[in-house]
């Protein structure tokens, strides 16, 4: 990569740019998921692209392809030139300046001990089956969702003022919910955490590490529990908040207001 990031900075700066940056990022994407002990959904997805960030005459310009070939790299620096330079109308009365930076060249692999792009679907489902059959074990729960998530990031950068880096990193997700119903009330639990489960940094590994099968049993229970639970008093007392549930609390409270 570097020499067509390399290919990229000359033509933005041969067009006038007089700073340039270029982002070349290759994403793999894979989604498996199971609701009732059946397939719901087995999806993948990739794309690999590149973007170039210039300050021509005062002003930002940006343009991107994923056709990441030399002619594309001269064709896209220069319309980000362009862009910049039109940009020049709308552009504010102070000046646009950068802060001073080292250039820096070097290279970052975020922790991944088993690729889970390696590992089989069949593996993946055996391991939802089994956690989604534990689940449907309680009488009380009536629906289950289990479902698994992957993604792997390769991004290379190159600055104009001589910075190189390279970085890739692996994130694993998954998570089960059951769903007790009865009497018209729907209680939900979840594990290792709401909204899609947990999300790491790492391979398969952190998938079994997890233990979603093992853990399976305690969640359907919990959620049964919550059908005949006693509705807490209306008071005025003190509440022990599990990390998670804070977390979400803070979000909802105070960030979006």
């Amino acid at each position: 990569m570097r020499s067509f990031i390399a290919a990229c900075l000359d033509a933005a700066v041969a067009a006038g740019a007089t700073y340039a940056d270029v982002r070349v990022v290759d994403t793999v994407t894979q989604g498996v998921s199971v609701r009732n002990g059946v397939v719901e959904g087995v999806e993948s997805s990739s794309s690999f692209g590149f973007g170039v960030r210039v300050i021509a005459d005062g002003a930002w310009g940006f343009a991107s392809s994923s056709d990441v070939t030399e002619a594309s790299a001269s064709r896209v620096a220069r319309g980000a030139v362009a862009i910049a330079k039109a940009s020049t109308m709308a552009k504010g009365p102070e000046p646009l300046v950068l802060s001073e930076l080292t250039a820096e060249t070097g290279a970052w692999t975020g922790p991944c001990e088993i690729d889970p792009f390696a590992v089989s679907l069949e593996d993946k489902l055996a391991v939802l089956m089994s956690a989604d059959a534990a689940l449907r074990a309680e009488p009380a729960v009536k629906l289950t969702e289990c479902a698994m998530g992957f993604l792997k990031v390769t991004k290379s950068y190159g600055s104009s003022e001589g910075s190189f880096l390279e970085q890739s990193y692996v994130e694993s997700s998954a998570g089960i919910v059951a769903y007790a119903i009865a009497n018209d009330e729907v209680c939900p639990r979840s594990y290792p955490n709401s909204h899609g489960g947990g999300c790491f940094q790492g391979g398969w590994e952190t998938i079994t590490a997890l233990d979603l099968a093992g853990n399976a049993p305690r969640v359907a229970a919990e959620a049964a529990a919550l059908l005949t639970a006693v509705e807490c008093p209306d008071t005025t007392t003190t509440v022990v908040i599990d990390g998670s549930q804070l977390a979400l609390q803070v979000h909802e409270s105070v960030g979006h207001p």
